[in-house]
């Protein structure tokens, strides 16, 4: 038994020390494997080629230039049909209208038909089998399938009525669904989110094209817009992936467990909505452009619990197919984005009677917004409407409304400013008061944010914040990968660059500084203009006396980098090519002078109109000195700055 031991002893060291080696190796692998990993997904901004960590000085235009007035163009009310329609949808009901029919003379039959996802495919659609509709009387058909279509033929089996319409169906199976697959409950504040999506549009172009919407969500709901925020790739599909992943299109086909051609294995963050308690829906308008076309499989299953694209993909082509029912942009009576915004609505208010259900939107309207500068003017009223709809509910709610990109095409595009909108798509954000209370420094940190770079994956950042109920710098990283993006209910750093935010060089608008001298023509020329600005602005008071030009300290101007000058298209793997630079049609120079007889010391940001030859300030100033009681005989903060008052202050 002891020789046994002895044995068995002797052959276990040898086969211990035999496994300690092969755990060795194994471990070692396993670290190859995750410096590789980190290797692979990271994106590197010493990639970028930047050379300094200068703090990011982003162009800001006002929005209404006068190089606009010929590019925009008005356009008519959309033309929807101007008959009554037959049918229309009524709860879970189809309902046929019988005092109708001398609309649509001929008819003699009329079928309605579910529109059926085909299965596994996002590209494809069926039609069930005809129900016939009673042309005797007024009556109701109870709807088993969310979408139908309704045909009516004449004798001759020509068309004489067609019409798509939608239902808001299974809400207690949804709910019952959403209460089976919580994996896990949120501690704190679990608001509804709506991240409402515009397509091509900046925020410039919002207050031009949407100036109602815009209003209406500032006063409403305290919407904090973005004014640096950036895109980070060239068009809708990359940018939206790093919305919804906060990661790029490579990054996820180089991985083969979570690539086979269907994007139902990606990390989108409706999933990490799901999986805490959150239904969800998905809405795209324009099934040509959605980002699920980008030449792959879309997905295998639906992804979110209510899900508009089955019905798009029957009703889309309804105005290029039959124009006598779908005038252009519309589907019968009702245009097209209404459709859409009537949809969502429904969807909310029936997920809003569960208060123990919370939903998660995603939602892009394309129609109005991808082809034509101005055409979103046609839908601003809608808009308002919508959001005033569920007014209530989005109190409860983080509304982010946004685009993908700005405007990309056409003549305004090759303009200097068309350049600039293209790479600044609009983000506002507005947090509801039950996050506000669990994060009092949140909107505090919005409006630091609203001044500085920010882009889409910071977006996602928040997205995941909110889902995970992590609001702090120190919530634990569940992947390897090291995020590119910040939550925005944290302040961005003020130094922050492109490279920091993973902009490539192309799509950056950081400018990049160039020092003049101070005796050359465009320096003294900003300085000129700086002090006839600070003149202009006290010269209503008469109590001051006119500033004189003493000294220039500084002039920099501030401009795009070579890349984005030179940057002319890329293609849908984002490689770019570049030609000639764009005309310049204006520069920015930041002056710091002294002014006589204050002594004043004052800096802001001169525009150089080029064709012009024109130097006007834009923006704010900054008073770099002290100012003592040179400005008594002024009340205005902002005039207190500026004004030398012509008589001294009476002593005490």
């Amino acid at each position: 038994m002891k020789k046994f031991f002895e044995s068995s002893s002797s052959c276990c060291g040898c086969f211990c020390s035999q496994n300690r080696q092969r755990v060795k190796v194994f471990l070692g692998l396993v670290l190859l494997m995750i410096l590789f990993n980190q290797f692979l997904f990271e994106s590197k901004p010493t990639a970028f080629d930047f050379e300094s960590k200068a703090s990011c000085h982003f162009p800001r235009l006002e929005p209404f230039d006068p190089i606009l007035r010929r590019m925009f163009k008005l356009h008519e009310p959309l033309p929807c049909s101007n008959r009554t329609p037959l049918t229309a949808v009524e709860d879970d009901q189809l309902r046929f209208f019988h005092d109708r029919l001398p609309q649509y003379p001929g008819v003699i039959e009329c079928n309605s038909y579910s529109i059926l996802r085909a299965s596994d495919d996002d590209f494809n659609f069926t039609f069930s089998q005809p129900v016939r509709l009673s042309l005797s009387e007024s009556r109701h058909y109870l709807l088993t399938d969310e979408f139908v279509k309704v045909e009516c033929i004449n004798r001759t089996g020509s068309l004489v009525y067609l019409n798509f319409h939608f239902a808001v169906l299974r809400a207690q199976q949804v709910f019952e669904n959403v209460r089976s697959r919580q994996e896990q409950k949120i501690a704190g504040p679990r608001p509804n989110v709506l991240l409402f999506g515009i397509d091509s549009i900046s925020r410039l172009n919002a207050l031009r094209t949407l100036p109602k919407t815009y209003a209406y969500l500032q006063k409403t709901f305290k919407m904090v817009f973005m004014e640096g925020h950036m895109k980070v790739a060239d068009n809708t599909y990359p940018n939206l992936i790093a919305l919804l992943t906060g990661q790029t299109h490579s990054e996820h086909i180089v991985r083969p467990w979570n690539w086979n051609g269907y994007y139902d294995k990606w990390d989108f963050v409706w999933k990490e909505f799901a999986s805490r308690g959150y239904a969800t829906l998905e809405a795209e308008d324009l099934p040509g452009l959605n980002f699920v076309n980008a030449g792959l499989k879309g997905f295998r299953y639906p992804p979110t619990d209510y899900y508009l694209r089955p019905f798009w993909m029957a009703a889309w082509s309804c105005d290029v197919t039959h124009p006598q029912f779908c005038p252009e942009r519309c589907v019968a009576d009702i245009p097209k984005h209404v459709i859409t915004l009537n949809w969502m609505r429904d969807v909310i208010k029936q997920l809003g009677n569960d208060s123990d259900t919370p939903f998660f939107s995603f939602s892009l309207l394309s129609d109005h917004g991808h082809d034509i500068l101005e055409l979103p003017l046609l839908i601003d009223d809608d808009l308002v409407s919508f959001f005033r709809s569920i007014e209530d509910i989005l109190r409860n709610t983080l509304i982010i409304f946004f685009a993908d990109h700005g405007f990309r095409f056409g003549e305004f595009r090759q303009t200097q400013r068309g350049k600039i909108e293209d790479r600044m798509p609009m983000t506002g954000i507005a947090i509801p008061e039950s996050l506000e209370r669990a994060l009092p420094n949140a909107r505090k940190a919005l409006m630091i944010n609203s001044q500085r770079l920010t882009t889409h994956y910071d977006t996602y950042r928040m997205l995941l914040d909110v889902a995970r109920g992590t609001y702090d710098s120190a919530s634990p990283l569940l992947s390897l990968r090291r995020w590119r993006g910040q939550s925005l209910f944290l302040p961005v750093p003020a130094d922050r660059d492109c490279a920091d935010a993973h902009i490539e060089p192309h799509w950056c608008l950081c400018q990049e500084e160039v020092s003049l001298d101070t005796n050359s023509n465009e320096a003294t020329q900003a300085a000129a203009a700086l002090v006839a600005g600070l003149n202009e602005l006290v010269k209503p008071k008469g109590s001051c006396i006119v500033l004189t030009l003493a000294k220039i300290f500084s002039a920099t101007r501030l401009q795009e980098n070579d890349r984005v000058q030179r940057f002319s298209s890329s293609d849908w793997w984002g490689r770019s090519s570049y030609g000639n630079r764009t005309k310049m049609a204006f520069r920015d120079i930041t002056v710091t002078v002294e002014v006589e007889p204050s002594k004043g010391v004052f800096e802001a940001t001169i525009r150089h109109n080029i064709d012009e030859e024109r130097f006007q300030m834009i923006g704010d100033f900054s008073r770099l000195n002290r100012y003592g009681n040179h400005s008594w005989c002024v009340i205005e903060a902002q005039l207190r700055k500026v004004c030398f008052c012509r008589t001294e202050a009476a002593s005490p």
